[in-house]
C-alpha cells in the first residue's frame, strides 16, 4: 500500500515542479506523507507538496470528501512555528485535472485517469532544526479504484483497494545559515 502512496505523490510532485512559488532564492520540496529528513537554508522557502491519483474522477472526490489532514511544525523546543488544522488545509487542494493512463504506461478499464495536487508555501525560516507532523484521516474507506488496472509498475493491487484508518508522518526540516 506505501508503494501505491508513494507513486501517487510522485507523480503529483512531477506535475506540481513547475508550479512551485518562488518567495525566496529557493525553494525545498517536503513530502508531508512521507517521514523523512530535508535540508534547507534561512533563504529557501519550505514547498509542501502531496497528492491522490485514482482511476477516476469520482474516486478523487470521494477522496477529498472523506479525507482530512492535518500539518504542525514545531521548533527543537517543541514549540508550534506553523500549523494547519483539516478545514483550514482543506483549502489548499487543487483542481481534479485528467491524464491518459496509457501515457503513464497503465492499463486501466477507463481511459483517463484523475488527479488532485495539494501544495503550500512556508516562507524562509530561522537556522534550526523543525520536526514536521503530518496526520492523515480517512473518516471512511476511499478507493483508488487501481486494483481493475493492470501493468502499473507494482504488484497486482488486493480487490478493492480501500485505505482506511490514519496515516502519520514526522519529517525533519534541518535549515541551515546561507553560507
Amino acid at each position: 500500500m506505501r508503494r501505491r502512496i508513494a507513486f501517487s505523490v510522485l507523480a503529483i510532485v512531477a506535475l506540481l515542479a513547475g508550479a512551485t512559488p518562488a518567495f525566496a532564492n529557493g525553494s525545498v520540496d517536503v513530502y508531508p506523507p512521507f517521514a523523512g529528513t530535508y535540508d534547507a537554508t534561512t533563504a529557501d522557502s519550505i514547498h509542501l507538496v502531496w497528492g491522490w491519483v485514482a482511476a477516476t474522477q469520482g474516486l478523487v472526490r470521494s477522496f477529498l470528501g472523506h479525507t482530512t489532514q492535518t500539518y504542525t511544525l514545531f521548533d527543537s523546543q517543541n514549540h508550534v512555528v506553523w500549523s494547519l488544522s483539516a478545514d483550514e488545509a482543506g483549502a489548499y487542494w487543487g483542481p481534479i485535472t485528467r491524464f491518459d493512463a496509457a501515457d503513464w504506461g497503465w492499463d486501466c478499464p477507463m481511459p483517463q485517469i484523475a488527479i488532485v495536487g495539494w501544495e503550500f508555501t512556508i516562507p524562509p525560516l530561522a537556522e534550526g532544526t523543525y520536526t514536521l507532523a503530518f496526520t492523515g484521516s480517512y473518516e471512511q474507506p476511499v478507493n483508488d479504484g487501481f486494483h481493475a488496472c493492470r501493468d502499473v509498475g507494482w504488484p497486482p493491487v488486493p480487490t478493492p483497494s480501500l485505505y482506511r484508518g490514519e496515516s502519520i508522518a514526522v519529517s525533519t526540516i534541518v535549515v541551515s545559515d546561507v553560507p
